[in-house]
């Protein structure tokens, strides 16, 4: 079994390293280098094992983006099936024991409240319906 939990981007700095993915420029370059950790890692698991990648999703220029959602597509496109997607629900947490606080902080910064982590079981073998969106967008 395989289990990644990235870094959310630029969220968490996690060194001053320049291979260090928390330290990507944007979400693309991100996604490149997230990219080159499952190609590597991936050709040591046996066909029909599992991979788990918990990844949530991230807010930029005022936007929420899917990261999550990204990263598990280079997983699948890796040569894995998805088994099951989890939400992990944060639930009340030790700061947001007030509601109306969390409800202006969310209405003063422009974002919507993020439920939790995507965490995704996904199988070794190839899926039989992988759509590439390319072909959907340039048709």
């Amino acid at each position: 079994m395989i289990f990644l939990h990235p870094p959310y981007h630029d969220i968490v700095k996690y060194s001053d390293k320049r291979d260090d993915i928390s330290n990507c420029k944007d979400v693309k370059n991100f996604l490149i280098n997230f990219k080159k950790i499952v190609d590597n890692v991936t050709q040591y698991l046996d066909d029909s094992r599992i991979l788990i990648l918990v990844c949530g999703n991230i807010y930029k220029n005022s936007e929420e983006v899917s990261l999550g959602i990204y990263c598990k597509e280079i997983v699948r496109n890796a040569g894995f099936r998805l088994k099951s997607h989890i939400i992990k629900d944060y639930g009340w947490t030790k700061g947001a024991k007030n509601n109306n606080l969390m409800y202006y902080r969310r209405l003063k910064g422009g974002y919507n409240n993020f439920y939790g982590d995507n965490i995704f079981i996904l199988q070794k073998k190839k899926s039989f319906n992988i759509i590439d969106l390319n072909d959907i967008y340039n048709s």
